[in-house]
């Protein structure tokens, strides 16, 4: 409390006072100054007697400016004030943080090899490096460690600059299985005349060795026409993982059955049916079936107004096919005529 005495000339005064009330600033300690790496994230912190009103400035980066912890990025050098205010009082404090450069790290690029085989991975950029996973790598510490993967697997490198500062990237390795090359048909027959196709399985490159007639030595598929029993060869070649599979098919080629085809006579006024007759096979169709007392036997009956090719597909007991025709001839005008003279002569004189 102050007290002031006013006194005039005239010998008379006057008295009047004033009182302060003392209040006690906020306390306000921050973090020590600091080195982070530039680009790093990590917490501004202090310590302070009050949590009422706090502000963090600049903003630049910070995560809350009115947190007592708030994250931080950082991206340059930077000085942090926190002021806390309590009761209209402010107190304020500081904090130095100071950036050093983390590194850049250049990778290889992902890669593809074949299954039993090796890559080299390749990183620059930092001073020392520490890859993960450790298993199938050559070296885990080195720049450039050789990966034998069994399977597809994706490698992480932590590279240290000497200012402790880290940087992390990846590589992918992916492992090709080897291509497995068939040949199809493996074994298969066909009936003499007959083709078939021979289809390589799995992508490569091909060369058939023989007996494939006038194709392309290089094709993936081709048609085969053989008279007698031939086996086909060709060479497979899986380009990337540098293999080759000689690949083979047996083909073999079926006689077709020796048929023979008959009738036992034509139609006319006389005779009203025909026999037909067909051996060399097991079984037998004929067509048209509709005038045949059976179109599924080898000896149906004909019966028809007009004449009437008939063809027959005999199938041998291998299952292969021939066929054969024969034409039966129908001299009548219908099923009820008859071929009658339109003169005679009783007495047999010719006249």
């Amino acid at each position: 409390k102050y007290k002031l005495t006013v006194t005039a000339a005239s010998g008379c005064s006057a008295v009047d006072s004033v009182s302060f009330i003392m209040k006690n600033a906020p306390l306000v300690h921050v973090m020590n100054d600091t080195t982070i790496c530039r680009g790093a994230r990590f917490m501004l912190y202090a310590n302070t007697s009050t949590t009422d009103s706090l502000r963090w400035s600049p903003a630049t980066s910070i995560s809350d400016v009115k947190v007592l912890t708030p994250l931080a990025a950082a991206i340059q050098d930077m000085i942090y004030v926190l002021a806390a205010y309590k009761d209209g009082c402010m107190a304020t404090d500081t904090v130095s943080i100071a950036t050093q450069t983390s590194p850049v790290l250049t990778m290889s690029n992902d890669t593809t090899i074949c299954k039993g085989g090796r890559a080299m991975l390749q990183v620059t950029g930092a001073d020392n490096y520490q890859w993960l996973p450790l298993r199938t790598l050559s070296s885990y510490t080195t720049a450039n460690p050789v990966a034998s993967p069994a399977a597809t697997m994706k490698y992480y490198v932590i590279g240290t600059n000497i200012n402790g500062c880290a940087a992390r990237d990846s590589v992918v390795v992916s492992v090709k299985e080897k291509t497995v090359f068939s040949l199809a048909p493996f074994v298969n027959s066909i009936c003499k005349g007959g083709s078939v196709v021979l289809t390589i399985r799995g992508n490569g490159t091909y060369e058939w060795l023989s007996g494939v007639g006038q194709v392309d030595i290089n094709e993936q598929v081709v048609t085969v026409t053989p008279v007698v029993n031939t086996q086909y060869n060709v060479v497979a070649k899986d380009v990337f993982c540098n293999t080759n599979d000689t690949l083979r098919a047996d083909i073999t080629v079926k006689p077709l059955p020796v048929i023979t085809v008959s009738k036992s006579n034509d139609l006319d006024c006389i005779q009203g049916e025909s026999k037909l007759i067909a051996s060399g096979g097991v079984s037998y169709k004929w067509l048209p079936a509709q005038p045949l007392s059976n179109g599924s036997i080898f000896n149906p009956i004909a019966k028809m107004d007009t004449t009437t090719t008939f063809v027959v597909t005999v199938t041998g007991q291998n299952g292969c096919e021939s066929k054969d025709s024969i034409n039966v001839l129908v001299t009548r005008s219908g099923i009820n005529s008859y071929l009658v003279v339109n003169a005679f002569t009783p007495n047999g004189d010719g006249l």
